[in-house]
């Protein structure tokens, strides 16, 4: 969505393939600096960064595509992991008939092949107006917008344009800006808004990833104790990849 910040996690003074504790975290403008044990420093931007403690183990890859992830051992499902992710896969149940989606990480080198997120992750991160409140207490996006139900995309558009310009003048915070382009791009692409209208109807309908994956994901959660997949519990930024991708998927 374009309301959300980009992600990025700028450089490091070599891969740290293998997790390395945090010694030092200090802030510069724009960025978070993180010295480790190892005498590694990371270059972190402030939306990664910021969750970043002392006595955190981190690894990470360098590049213009870093994967990173932060194990923190005082907190349980605490840990994070930040990676480029591909194709999205349909919700399915796992083993406790919790739904949930499988994310496929786009070229990870530190050992995680997929991601999986609970619907519910997925609802309370993309569909809400407030990401601080429970579903039951969240205002819809057409009263945000001050529409009706019924709106065609032209008046979505104007009433956008409207609400834009009141939270400017009164120069709300940066999280209302982001709510209100949230819900625009919502309300204004029609998958996404006959799935919001669903949970509307019924908020424990399984919630597909939005744009099928394809992007640049920070979650919180935990690695598998054996295997290769990282089980979030919570969103914390999702930026889309806005390039078409061709999938070549076998027939049944």
């Amino acid at each position: 969505m374009s309301a959300e910040p980009a992600i990025s996690a700028a450089e490091t003074s070599g891969p740290l393939s293998a997790l390395a504790r945090v010694t030092v975290v200090r802030q510069e403008t724009g960025k978070i600096i993180c010295t480790c044990s190892s005498g590694a420093i990371l270059v972190l931007s402030k939306l990664v960064g910021s969750h970043v403690r002392v006595g955190d183990e981190i690894s990470a890859t360098a590049g213009a595509m870093p994967e990173i992830r932060v194990r923190k051992p005082a907190l349980r499902r605490a840990d994070l992991y930040y990676t480029r992710v591909g194709y999205a896969a349909q919700p399915r149940p796992d083993r406790r008939s919790e739904m949930f989606i499988r994310l496929e990480v786009a070229a990870g080198q530190l050992g995680m092949s997929a991601v999986h997120i609970p619907c519910r992750a997925i609802r309370d991160y993309f569909f809400v107006t407030d990401r601080e409140k429970p579903w039951g207490s969240q205002v819809s996006f057409y009263r945000l917008l001050h529409v009706p139900q019924t709106v065609r995309f032209g008046e979505l558009r104007l009433a956008y344009r409207v609400r834009r310009m009141e939270y400017r003048q009164a120069k709300a915070q940066k999280s209302e800006v982001a709510a209100i382009e949230r819900a625009y791009n919502i309300l204004a692409d029609p998958q996404l808004r006959a799935v919001y209208e669903t949970l509307l109807s019924n908020p424990e309908t399984p919630t597909p990833f939005p744009y099928s994956g394809f992007g640049s994901v920070l979650v919180e959660g935990e690695q598998a104790k054996e295997g290769d997949v990282f089980f979030a519990r919570r969103i914390l930024a999702f930026l889309p990849d806005r390039r078409r991708h061709t999938l070549t998927l076998p027939l049944r």
